[in-house]
């Protein structure tokens, strides 16, 4: 693991500890695409990583999605209820 991708684990995992109670799946998903949008040049190993985290957040949480996410490309994620 890159030194780069261990310190995105680690504020990943340090965020997860710390998530509010009304955070929401649909939230953190609407998030990380905005991240993906706006940051070019992040490596898809992190994009990658940063997924995995955000399902292990709201599984932690366990939240319940109210959308099924049936497309989740680099450019667009459509959500329907």
């Amino acid at each position: 693991m890159s030194e780069r991708l261990a310190l995105t684990s680690q504020v990943l995992n340090n965020a997860i500890n710390h998530l509010e109670e009304n955070l929401t799946y649909r939230w953190m998903m609407v998030m990380l695409h905005t991240l993906r949008k706006k940051i070019d040049c992040i490596d898809d190993q992190i994009l990658q990583l940063i997924e995995q985290h955000a399902v292990l957040a709201s599984e932690k949480r366990n939240f319940k999605p109210k959308n099924k996410i049936i497309c989740y490309e680099r450019e667009e994620a459509l959500l329907v209820e």
